[in-house]
């Protein structure tokens, strides 16, 4: 009977402490961006960039001062910061300071950073989208046939850069900016995008959240069990799905279809970016607090291929050699940044295949030659980069 009396009070003591904890207290710095690089997560808030380190916060202002800081990108294990009003910043030492580099910037109305392989791209308000090919040492002007220059969002997902103007939907481009092509979604404000077994995901500002299942000709509302329409921010674990807006924090267990509110312990809930680090989900407020829960109290199962493997594993191309596709296949045992680059003999690098956050599991993607990138027979390698890991291997085109 003790026994039992003891277990039932673990039980209860377990769901009581089920919830959202508090890691930074609000300080009415609104949070901007989270992103996490090396293990570590950095955030973007209204007074500059902080990481969290195992004795709490530390600031990373070092070149910037406390700025509004509105989002962080990661190339070349150089870090690059959007700092509204003042440009593009590039960090070299992990964040401990950082250089101006915007020469070439008409504004410095910043909305947004991504990258793709070796390119950098910056989001203006009113201004469009640029390009730097050098780690931001020079700049060129992307947005002809772009129609929309209030850049508010960019993302690049499968070697496609997206889009998101004020009012103006998603667009995209395959070819770095030389021509721009339409989706389905031509209205509304894109604030975030995400892609789960080929669907796209798109959080809209005061519309909700909309699918679409054929590369964003047609998109559907799923916005069902969601309080406010003003989606801000969508991360994934797995095939679950994270919204968060000013009600808190939502989760889609079904492709968006149905939302659950989690919010628990959650008491700043104008959540403006989510981030998953680890066996953790973060959510950061208008209010500059940032919020720790750890997933496993939320989702109860991950859907993938195979088991969460237990080692690094880089697998052979097959076929090989090949002509024109092969896939390539790889697990990780942890979730982080990872990169999926091919490089010629001399070491350019001429594709990039995977340059995002995956969750721990097993991989596979298809390298054609004959659809997106124009290579001569020849040996090439394939390099994997998952934080401090990295492994590369041999393939060879026969034409």
């Amino acid at each position: 009977m003790k026994v039992l009396i003891t277990f039932l009070t673990f039980l209860l003591v377990a769901t009581v402490n089920a919830q959202w904890v508090n890691i930074k207290p609000e300080n009415y710095f609104s949070i901007n961006c989270m992103y996490n690089y090396n293990s570590k997560l950095y955030v973007g808030a209204k007074n500059g960039i902080f990481t969290l380190t195992n004795t709490g916060w530390l600031g990373l202002n070092n070149g910037i001062g406390s700025e509004n800081v509105k989002s962080i990108a990661l190339k070349d294990s150089n870090l690059f910061a959007a700092v509204y009003m003042k440009g593009v910043y590039r960090s070299t030492d992990n964040g401990s300071n950082w250089t101006s580099v915007s020469s070439g910037l008409p504004n410095n109305y910043l909305t947004s950073l991504e990258t793709n392989g070796q390119n950098l791209f910056v989001g203006l308000y009113n201004g469009g989208v640029f390009l730097s090919t050098d780690n931001g040492s020079s700049w060129s002007n992307i947005s002809t046939g772009l129609a929309n220059n209030r850049v508010e969002f960019l993302k690049s997902l499968d070697n496609i850069l997206y889009v998101g103007s004020e009012g103006g939907g998603l667009r995209y481009t395959t070819d770095n900016g030389a021509n721009w092509l339409t989706t389905g979604l031509t209205s509304g404000t894109v604030q975030a995008l995400v892609k789960i077994n080929n669907k796209l995901f798109a959080a809209l500002r005061n519309g909700g959240i909309v699918v679409s299942t054929d590369n964003g000709n047609n998109w559907t509302n799923v916005s069902n069990g969601i309080t406010d329409m003003n989606v801000r921010a969508l991360t994934v674990y797995g095939t679950n799905i994270f919204a968060g807006n000013w009600s808190g924090v939502f989760l889609s267990t079904d492709y968006g279809a149905n939302w659950t509110e989690i919010n628990s312990g959650l008491w700043s809930l104008s959540v403006n970016a989510l981030a998953i680090l680890g066996t953790n989900i973060f959510a950061g407020t208008s209010s500059g607090a940032v919020f720790r829960r750890p997933l496993s109290e939320i989702v109860t199962s991950v859907e993938s291929s195979d088991e969460i493997p237990t080692d690094f594993n880089l697998k052979q191309n097959y076929p090989n050699p090949f002509n024109p596709s092969t896939k390539i296949s790889w697990q990780s045992p942890v979730g982080g940044h990872q990169t999926l680059k091919v490089y010629d003999v001399l070491g350019n690098e001429v594709a990039t295949l995977v340059d995002e956050y995956r969750n721990a599991g097993s991989y596979e993607v298809e390298f054609n030659v004959g659809k997106t990138f124009s290579l001569s027979s020849g040996v090439y390698f394939y390099k994997l980069q998952v934080g401090e890991y990295i492994q590369t291997k041999k393939m060879i085109l026969a034409k």
